[in-house]
């Protein structure tokens, strides 16, 4: 599970995004966006989020491949 928060969100709180993850099973990450809405209103947020979110499922189904 990949959870992606911006600690200023007002839709889904901080508590509540970590609750979440801890209570998630492994493979697990938590990507804090420091300046990102909730709804990813920004171009560039978007852009990064793109980035990241390939790469970590990249990993996990190169990983699966072999």
């Amino acid at each position: 599970m990949l959870i992606l928060h911006a600690p200023g969100d007002k839709t889904v709180s901080i508590e509540h995004a970590t609750m979440i993850f801890h209570a998630a099973s492994h493979p697990k990450s938590f990507i804090s966006l420091d300046k990102a809405d909730h709804l990813i209103t920004s171009k560039a947020d978007a852009d990064f989020i793109a980035d990241v979110v390939g790469a970590w499922s990249m990993h996990y189904i190169d990983n699966h491949r072999a």
